[in-house]
């Protein structure tokens, strides 16, 4: 585990991108497998990573650093698009998926690394601040990447290229129900998040103790 380190997942991801990108062209189930194994490989290694920051700090990742929550954001992408490529063979949606994680990951090198020390009061409601706040920022993720997969059927149909390409997509209905739903859990979500962010400072501001301000 010492060993892990952000290179490694991010390279994982990058080669499972390249292989998505070959099934553009063909459909290949050398091409799949190859793409699901690297992304697992990156997954477990990003795991590992997570863990390993979470033991050095002593704290979850979601209350340990901007650094973390980002890392716990394209984590869930990642866990989420190998679930559905799992579930169905002939969708190609990690042309879409991988640059998104590959962007997050990225970023997460330029921001703060360093450990939060404002932990002392109400652990409990941190903890779900955080939680709703990044499962809100998945969900808004997963509708951003719907609506890009959306946009695309549509010009592939609007082309009449369905048969010419190895490529498959879901169709527009489903697309658009998938996308309504994120939507429908992204707001509670969010606003829970936002809610409790809010009730956390005015309860530091009336205790004298640090204020959070994430």
């Amino acid at each position: 585990m010492p060993n892990v380190n952000l290179f490694c997942f991010l390279a994982s991801y990058v080669v499972a991108l390249g292989f998505d990108v070959t099934r553009l062209r063909a459909k290949s189930i050398w091409c799949r497998s190859m793409a699901l194994l690297f992304g697992a490989a990156g997954l477990l290694a990003q795991t590992l990573y997570l863990l390993l920051r979470s033991s050095q700090n002593q704290q979850p990742p979601l209350l340990s650093s901007a650094h973390d929550w980002l890392l716990v954001l394209a984590w869930l992408a990642v866990l989420t698009h190998l679930f559905v490529s799992l579930l169905d063979s002939t969708i190609v949606t990690g042309v879409v998926v991988w640059p998104v994680v590959l962007a997050l990951v990225s970023a997460s090198r330029f921001v703060t690394t360093s450990p939060s020390h404002v932990l002392d009061y109400h652990r409990g409601w941190k903890m779900l601040h955080a939680s709703m706040l990044v499962l809100g920022a998945a969900a808004i993720l997963l509708g951003f990447v719907l609506s890009l997969l959306y946009l695309w059927q549509h010009r592939r149909l609007k082309h009449r290229q369905m048969l010419t390409s190895g490529l498959s997509l879901p169709s527009l209905e489903k697309l658009e129900r998938f996308n309504r739903w994120s939507i429908l859990v992204s707001v509670p979500l969010l606003t829970f998040g936002v809610a409790t962010g809010v009730g956390l400072s005015v309860l530091a501001n009336q205790q004298s103790a640090p204020t959070w301000t994430d």
